[in-house]
């Protein structure tokens, strides 16, 4: 499989991926809404791992690194085989996985015919929603990595900027043909411009989207999803929107969450990825599709 008719759905969590999923989902074109694909995140994983590692023992099973890439593209396309059929054979089948980001590059050259979308929102509200997740994962005695993380902002903005990180530098030496398989789509965007973002999303994922209904609750094959009582298994990620309809009341709330000075901070140290994005130092709606166009330029005209 090369990946015709697939789309990956990435971005930092918190930043509107199960939103966009939902969105894309919406129509029969597609698959249901449904659970992240953490298999394919894991399979990744260990590809990463032994590919940049590549030594005598995995030379001795693979005798190449473009054997091992070869191999483990088989695996993948394997596996999106059989979850397209699991999903009653969609036209478009579309998977999102927050944690599978930073492994788009490979995926962009294993499957040369998916797509990506990859979610941004403006860091305050990303990093002041994180904080609240593991305030009710320590208040269920779960464990959160969230927590750990304390009010240290520079840390949270570096783990924001680590999902982006490997696609973009990737991108900013790929063809032509690669980075017009990547769509940024802004969480602002969509909630406050959905005419325009829903018709660049269509247009980009072949997906028609002209009759989406802003209010009806998500298609979904997740018991608790599309707003009915929730199963307890992912509570302490859901907010009060989950499973409904557009609504711009999570936007700016970062205020609510954050101090002064750590709203000064993350605006210091996440000032170069706000610019990339289409963010300004205060928050502003970015435009959808912006920061991939903006980065990419630029990165193009540092390496003529």
């Amino acid at each position: 499989m090369s990946g015709k008719d697939v789309i990956f759905v990435g971005g930092c969590m918190r930043t509107g991926t199960s939103l966009l999923q939902s969105v894309l989902c919406s129509t029969e074109q597609t698959n249901k809404f449904t659970y992240e694909c953490h298999y394919l995140t894991k399979q990744m994983y260990l590809f990463r791992a032994r590919y940049q590692a590549y030594h005598p023992v995995d030379h001795a099973y693979f005798g190449s690194r473009e054997a091992l890439a070869g191999f483990t593209a088989g695996i993948v396309s394997s596996f999106l085989s059989l979850v397209r059929t699991q999903h009653q054979t969609p036209k478009i089948l579309v998977l999102k996985t927050p944690e599978l980001t930073p492994y788009f590059p490979y995926l962009l050259q294993m499957l040369p015919d998916a797509r990506f979308v990859v979610s941004v929102r403006e860091p305050k509200d990303t990093i002041a929603s994180m904080i609240q997740v593991g305030e009710r994962q320590q208040q269920r005695g779960e464990p959160s990595h969230f927590q750990a993380l304390g009010r240290d902002m520079a840390q949270f903005v570096e783990y924001y900027k680590s999902y982006y990180a490997p696609l973009f530098e990737y991108l900013s030496n790929a063809e032509a043909g690669a980075r017009a398989r990547v769509m940024l789509a802004s969480y602002e965007s969509l909630l406050t411009e959905t005419p325009n973002a829903l018709a660049a999303l269509g247009k980009f994922s072949g997906i028609d989207l002209s009759r989406l209904d802003k209010a009806a609750t998500w298609r979904s094959e997740i018991h608790g999803v599309d707003g009915n009582a929730n199963d307890g298994v992912i509570t302490a990620w859901q907010t009060e929107l989950e499973g409904k309809g557009l609504s711009t009341q999570r936007l700016g709330r970062y205020a609510e969450v954050l101090t002064a000075r750590e709203i000064q901070e993350i605006d210091e140290q996440s000032a170069d990825v706000c610019r990339a994005f289409g963010y300004h130092s205060q928050h502003a709606p970015g435009q959808l599709n912006a920061m991939g166009s903006r980065v990419i330029k630029a990165r193009q005209r540092k390496h003529a």
